[in-house]
């Protein structure tokens, strides 16, 4: 074995490059000490690797400033100092390799790479949190100690990185280093990281009927239908996929890499490297390529893209893609991987012929998690909307490769999928029973588009049969669909409920419906869905992408709805619809529970006042254009007009619970919303977070009867001495001439405005605002109009009223109440009030007092007293969550953080007295009335209680 000796030479021009190790030249390996040699047998990247033909005890020594640093003196964020290489070992041994990092001849810290593996594997093993013993700074010497119960063998390495900054999120124990990040099993990220539990949770047996296993056949048989998608293989395209293969397959050092990859080159990383090597996400692509092109083909060629397909996966799998293997991080994985799993069910008979299904089966079972569908549900909780949405069909295909047990891997996937889609307690994911879809503890349709979209087609395959979803948990997931085709107009959702993309276009995906009509009715009964029919055919209608699909719907009779109407109240979203003909009007708020804005580094860096009660009137002709979009003047919202360098959010990485992301929650507990008779209401309690000091407070009422929407606003201010607090009436694309001199007036959109009380202004013309993302300033022209509030006002106050698309100029509505405590208002002979704060007084004609909070409707028809009542408090905890204050003042934490995230909303009783002596119409088990007048309710998950009461 030649002994080589290397001598420091400079790699690359960034101070942290030198810990960067590549070995494709000799003095690469600067200070390495030990028997080895450069090699071209096998490389990671490039053309070389250090070949090590080890005996048993040998070692490398590497002199080198390992850069360690420790997490706190860390400013930037809290990421950890992390050692990474590749390995490749040529044979699988019950043995390992130890690494140890050493200071003038000492041994600080340590640990293990198990070498149970054959192929390419790395580790990602963080100093402080992850390694044997403590680690120190100035460390300057690391060996590498060979396996001590084989007497000899083969390794080689590349790629090697003493330290590099990464986030403490994202290492993943896998089976060369299970130590890893240990509390990746309790983590927000356990879904992509904790493979490794996943895959070593024990395994249940399901007693299986004869037609749990006709089902599975059906399963089977549909999925290679919905996946298979021949096509004429024309010379030209063979020969096209014939060199793909060539370019992807035999290229050494062309690794398949994750995205996420390139966060352990941070610091040190080579541009080169990462652009020459193959994105996962296009490798899998192409594997699903050559599996229909395999489908399609006949004679010599099917043979030779069966081949083709074998090589491909055979190679993927070497470069780490294989069952134990966590190749550093798995963060995201889902997205980029949702081709690999099809493709190979496609080819499933190939593999077995090839010896290679079993191989195939757990490498599957492992990246999708599998093992997922035998974890306790203390543990395992609900569904995840990332798996649903990008794993979720993987699990499924991964439980049709178990050759001969299919069945009984689809009954427990059926059996994870029925517990996984059941209603969640507090903010977890992924469904609330008003129809919200929760993501990054809030409801988030972008996600939620995604994961049912992910999801439905998974439903279809299920549906049919005994294996098909249940009944219950079929209907949450209709409910979550037909809420957010009310939340859309047509297919649009409004910008508040946009997440940290507010973009104007955000929206629904009409194949889910199709999806979901073809899934058949809960319970089975139908074969199609009705009215899940009905919704697709009115959300696609006139698109010709969608044609075949609804002549297949149509030919069973099916029309297409009318566009919904009505009012729906969302309080686990904070949000309200309300709609008549083509047109959408919705508001929203936040609380001590529900972050007002998710704003990221590089998304949303200006909405800071999202749901500072947002709304916005949708009509299906109109999309916004962001370009000069003025972010202080959001529609309906109060807020403070501050220069955008001091609007633009100041992202933190507040702990190891988040990343760089900003999701504010108030300290109240006072909003949302309450549906009546096709009418409604919203109110919140506004108190900015105070993170930006400006303190700004207020009690805002919106009140929707048919075309009309009354606004309400008390007790408005701020300590901003400096700036203007205003609350905008609306922000207009283009530009026209209002005319104001009256309080009523058209604003050029077909609706009509009425101002009562407040200081209105407005402005015309191009205005200029930095992109949300970007920074760079943008210009649009845009008309608004808002109302005063002066600078740093106290008690400040407002009425105003609009008609959507009415011309006429009666606003028929009478103010009951209005002050800090209390708005109510009369219309429609329906009394709607807003109780913020237990007051003196009500001026209601039916109810006199409340012992908590409130909102109600309330509608007298005879002796028949209709009502409506909702308590918007949560309620997922009592008192004051100490630990988000610091010196008196709430601080900026991570809503991950917050162990009552969790918790399920506890039932409040709500005591009503009432004006006269009633009875219950109709009893139930969360109403009661003592004494004839005094009305008890019993309040939980902010839900709208409907009843009548009848006149004694």
């Amino acid at each position: 074995m030649k002994k080589i000796f290397f001598i420091l030479t400079a790699f690359v021009c960034s101070v942290q490059a030198k810990n960067f190790v590549s070995f494709e030249a000799n003095e690469d390996a600067s200070n390495w000490r030990g028997q080895f040699e450069t090699s071209s047998e096998r490389a990671y990247e490039g053309d070389k690797s250090l070949k090590w033909q080890w005996l048993a005890g040998d070692l490398i020594k590497v002199d080198t400033d390992v850069n360690y640093l420790p997490q706190q003196e860390n400013t930037v964020n809290k990421a950890l100092s992390t050692f990474s290489c590749w390995i490749y070992n040529e044979q699988a041994i019950n043995d390992s390799l130890r690494f140890s990092f050493l200071k003038a001849g000492k041994e600080h810290c340590y640990f293990e790479f198990n070498l149970n593996f054959t192929g390419w594997r790395t580790c990602w093993v963080s100093f402080e949190r992850d390694m044997q013993a403590k680690p120190v700074k100035g460390m300057d010497q690391i060996i590498l100690r060979a396996p001590q119960k084989l007497e000899s063998g083969t390794l080689f390495i590349d790629h090697f990185i003493a330290s590099s900054q990464v986030d403490p999120r994202h290492q993943i124990p896998d089976r060369q280093v299970p130590f890893v990040n240990k509390a990746v099993v309790v983590n927000a990220n356990k879904h992509w990281m904790a493979l490794d539990y996943f895959a070593s949770q024990k395994k249940h047996q399901y007693q299986l009927s004869s037609e749990d296993k006709i089902a599975a056949q059906k399963v089977e048989s549909r999925f290679q239908v919905i996946h298979q998608k021949k096509f004429t293989l024309s010379d030209s395209a063979f020969n096209k996929i014939k060199k793909q293969f060539e370019y992807y397959t035999s290229g050494r050092g062309k690794t398949v890499l994750l995205n996420g990859h390139g966060a352990v080159y941070n610091g040190v990383k080579t541009k080169k490297f990462l652009d020459d090597q193959i994105d996962v996400k296009r490798y899998t692509a192409f594997m699903l390529q050559l599996a229909r092109a395999y489908d399609s083909a006949s004679g010599d060629r099917k043979s030779k893209l069966a081949d083709m397909f074998i090589k491909t996966y055979q190679n993927i799998h070497k470069y780490g893609w294989a069952y134990g293997s966590g190749l550093g991080t798995i963060h995201h994985l889902g997205y980029a991987l949702r081709n690999y799993y099809p493709s190979l069910v496609l080819m499933k008979a190939e593999l077995k012929k090839a010896g290679l299904l079993e191989q195939a089966y757990k490498d599957m079972y492992w990246f999708s998690g599998f093992g997922k569908v035998y974890e306790p549900f203390e543990t395992a909780g609900f569904a995840n909307i990332d798996i649903l949405n990008t794993t979720s069909m993987g699990m499924l295909a991964t439980a049709l490769m178990a050759d001969g047990n299919e069945a009984q891997n689809i009954k427990a996937f059926q059996f994870w999928l029925n517990r996984g889609l059941n209603v969640a307690p507090g903010l977890k994911a992924p469904l609330k029973a008003d129809g919200s879809l929760y993501h990054h503890r809030n409801h988030y349709p972008a996600y939620g588009k995604d994961a049912l979209r992910g999801i439905s087609p998974v439903i279809y395959l299920l549906s049919g049969g005994s294996l098909r979803l249940a009944e219950e948990n079929h209907r949450a997931v209709n409910k979550c669909l037909y809420m957010m085709r009310n939340y859309c107009n047509l297919r649009e959702w409004p910008l508040s409920v946009s997440g940290r993309h507010p973009l104007g276009n955000g929206g629904l995906d009409p194949q889910t419906y199709y999806w979901m009509a073809k899934s058949g009715s809960p319970g089975g009964k139908k074969e199609v869905d009705p009215k899940m029919a009905a919704t697709f055919l009115r959300l696609v209608k006139n698109d010709r992408k969608f044609a075949s699909q609804s002549l297949e719907l149509m030919a069973k009779g099916i029309e297409a709805e009318s566009a919904p109407e009505g009012n729906w109240s969302m309080n686990y979203a904070s949000f309200g619809i309300h709609r008549r003909g083509d047109w959408m009007f919705s508001v929203k708020g936040f609380s001590r529970y529900l972050w007002g804005a998710e704003i990221y580094k590089g998304a949303n860096h200006y909405g800071r006042y999202l749901s500072n009660g947002h709304y916005q009137i949708m009509n299906l002709s109109e999309r916004l254009n962001m370009a000069g979009w003025n972010w202080n003047y959001l529609p309906g919202t109060t807020s403070v007009v501050i220069p955008y360098e001091e609007l633009r959010a100041n992202v933190l990485q507040v702990d190891e619970f988040s990343g760089y992301e900003e999701l504010l929650i108030s300290d109240e507990t006072f909003a949302g919303s309450l549906s009546f008779e096709n009418n409604g209401m919203y109110s919140m309690k506004l108190h900015s977070h105070p993170k930006y000091g400006k303190d700004l407070r207020a009690f805002k009422s919106y009140f929707m009867f048919d075309d009309m929407v009354i606004c309400l606003g008390d007790g408005i201010s701020s300590i901003d001495d400096k700036n203007p607090t205003v609350t905008t009436l609306f922000q207009h694309q283009g530009q026209r001439d209002l005319n104001t001199d009256s309080n009523v007036f058209d604003d050029g959109k077909g609706n009509l405005w009425k101002v009562v009380e407040g200081e209105l202004k407005q402005s015309s013309g191009k205005q200029l605002s930095p992109n949300q993302k970007t920074d760079v300033l943008e210009d649009g022209t845009f008309t608004k109009a808002w109302i005063d509030h002066g600078k740093a006002p106290k008690d400040a106050s407002y009425e105003y009223a609009f008609k959507i698309q009415d011309k006429d100029k009666k606003f028929p509505y009478e103010v009951l109440q209005k002050d800090s405590e209390v708005h109510g208002v009369l219309a429609h002979e329906t009394e709607a009030f807003a109780i913020s704060t237990i007051p003196q007084t009500i001026n209601s004609s039916f109810i006199t007092s409340v012992s908590s909070p409130c909102m109600f409707m309330a509608k007298k028809e005879g002796e028949i007293l209709n009502l409506t009542i909702c308590d918007p408090d949560l309620h997922l905890y009592e008192g004051r969550d100490e630990s988000q204050y610091e010196s008196g003042l709430q601080k900026e934490v991570s809503i991950y953080s917050r162990k009552w995230g969790a918790n399920e909303s506890v039932a409040n009783e709500l005591r009503i007295k009432l004006n006269k002596s009633y009875k219950l119409k109709i009893n139930s088990s969360k109403l009661r009335i003592v004494n004839g007048s005094e009305l008890i309710i019993s309040c939980q998950h902010a839900e709208n209680i409907d009843l009548q009461l009848i006149e004694l």
